[in-house]
């Protein structure tokens, strides 16, 4: 009863990894769990905090381009298969779940090579090098948009699921939130999120927007700003003397959430998914150099339905953000409408399924297949309600450094602008109470409703039926190989995110905090 984890390099290949982790360790324990990553991949501090082992690659990413560097990749490629294989044999075991990146295609190779069942998940529309080659070699490939579809040959092999998000998001509190970003109940909160190595680009404009905004006291920001912004951002927060906090890495994303009134950030499938569990209107900005453009398709997805506002990278500016972020704010109706339609696209049982899928590779274990919800309006105010199964950590999607020259692009059609002219009335003048802007209601002890119950499944010809009532066959036929007790040692005592002190609250009102 062991399962090995392979994917990282960023946020976005990690966390779905953690998610369904979590979810099978009641289930097998931790310690029949090891996940196989780079060595310099953001899995190599945070997979020893969560409390599983960790084994480390030497891997490179492989050039789209034929060339001396190809030679080097190949060299490295080989000797990670090898050290895989490895340790393949040493922790034997039942079942290969993979999320792609480049440090999960030596692990994929290998378990091929010994046999070994693999189960991949996609996390985004248009699908990485790495699991469109890999999902030859799988047993089943979870998908977490319809349209990643058409990219993988084998069909038959693919189960509609949704993106896993951890739990633990689900836990966040109001009221806890207040205190520890030391922010203002009665202000329009929003959430500023760049990827999980930040965006200048995004953080850049926000900046900007800040100084459009300065003497405003209706609205206050919550800035994940990255590594390489931070101490940049920390700086122009203070000198305009905006009410902000902000951070390298929100590592309890349940508190901001719970927090944030409206999400601005990048377009990457875990923020996405994140903000539709939590039934949030948001402005995305696509990463424009991701693989296949694949963030501005999950852009437009949300966008097609209502659910967000979209802005190209080309026609990003703080003046423009500015408007857009004061349209939503003058209109409730439509913050509320977004939050409703960003909800009906959420799938909360998707870590749940995906876990179901890799236990029944596991013998002796069973776990029953996670009912799918239906589809439609809540009742009660008409407002969104939250989606389950978030995972801990949010708006980190391998946003890659903005370091490419500028590209032109399609103006987005979500660009629309209203005219400049007022900012629109003082807080007090619109009548406006907590409840009225779009957020979730909350019930008496101040949570939004959970997971939506009367959802129903998309109609998907290779969806998530497949899978059901379907035991795979465990006679794997394997290449010898011996069962060896026990598992590979992870590192011990790794310590967690550099940046869970990393807080810098600015501010007009109580200045700079600690």
């Amino acid at each position: 009863m062991k399962v090995m984890i392979t994917g990282g390099g960023t946020g976005g290949h990690l966390y779905p990894a953690l998610a369904v982790a979590d979810a099978l360790r009641p289930k097998i324990g931790a310690e029949s769990i090891v996940f196989v990553g780079a060595q310099r991949g953001l899995e190599a501090e945070e997979v020893p905090a969560a409390g599983y082992a960790f084994q480390a690659l030497e891997s490179v990413g492989f050039p789209r381009k034929v060339g001396p560097g190809s030679i080097r990749a190949g060299i490295a490629l080989f000797r990670a298969v090898l050290r895989a294989r490895h340790l393949i044999k040493e922790f034997d075991p039942d079942v290969v779940f993979s999320t792609g990146g480049y440090a999960s295609a030596p692990v994929v190779v290998a378990a091929w090579m010994h046999r070994i069942p693999i189960v991949l998940h996609e996390q985004n529309s248009v699908p990485g090098r790495t699991n469109t080659i890999a999902s030859r070699f799988a047993s089943e490939v979870h998908l977490a948009f319809p349209s990643a579809r058409r990219y993988f040959p084998r069909r038959r092999h693919l189960r509609l699921s949704g993106n896993p998000l951890r739990a633990a998001v689900l836990q966040g509190s109001r009221s806890r939130a207040l205190r520890q970003f030391r922010l203002d109940e009665d202000r329009f909160t929003i959430l500023v999120l760049g990827g999980s190595q930040g965006s200048h680009a995004v953080n850049q404009s926000i900046v900007d927007a800040l100084a459009i905004f300065e003497g405003r006291d209706d609205l206050q920001f919550l800035i994940q700003s990255g590594q390489r912004d931070h101490e940049w951002m920390v700086d122009r927060c203070r000198a305009l003397q905006a009410k902000t906090w902000v951070r390298r890495f929100i590592p309890n994303m349940g508190d901001a959430y719970e927090l944030a009134d409206l999400v601005v950030g990048r377009a990457g499938a875990m923020t996405i998914s994140e903000v539709t569990a939590c039934g949030l209107p948001s402005i995305l900005i696509p990463y424009p150099y991701a693989t296949g453009n694949h963030q501005k398709l999950n852009a437009e997805q949300l966008e097609d339905v209502g659910a967000a506002i979209m802005i190209t990278e080309d026609r990003l500016t703080g003046a423009f953000l500015a408007e857009r972020i004061d349209e939503l704010m003058r209109d409730p109706r439509l913050l509320r409408q977004m939050a409703l339609s960003a909800h009906r696209m959420a799938r909360p049982e998707a870590t749940d399924r995906i876990a179901a899928a890799l236990v029944r590779y596991l013998p002796g274990v069973e776990i029953a297949d996670p009912p799918m919800p239906e589809r439609g309006r809540r009742g009660g105010d008409g407002g969104a309600s939250s989606g389950g199964g978030r995972r801990d950590g949010g708006g980190r999607d391998g946003d890659r450094s903005d370091r490419g020259p500028g590209r032109g692009g399609a103006q987005s059609r979500g660009d629309r602008g209203p005219s400049r002219g007022d900012r629109g009335p003082s807080r007090g003048d619109r009548g406006q109470s907590r409840g009225d802007r779009g957020r979730p209601r909350r019930d008496s002890e101040g949570r939004r409703p959970g997971p939506g119950d009367d959802r129903r499944r998309d109609p998907v010809s290779t969806g998530g039926e497949a899978a059901e009532g379907v035991r795979p066959d465990r006679s794997r036929n394997r290449r010898s190989r011996g069962r060896r007790g026990g598992g590979p040692d992870g590192p011990g005592g790794a310590a967690g995110s550099s940046t869970a002190s990393a807080g810098a609250p600015t501010g007009a009102a109580g200045g700079t905090g600690a």
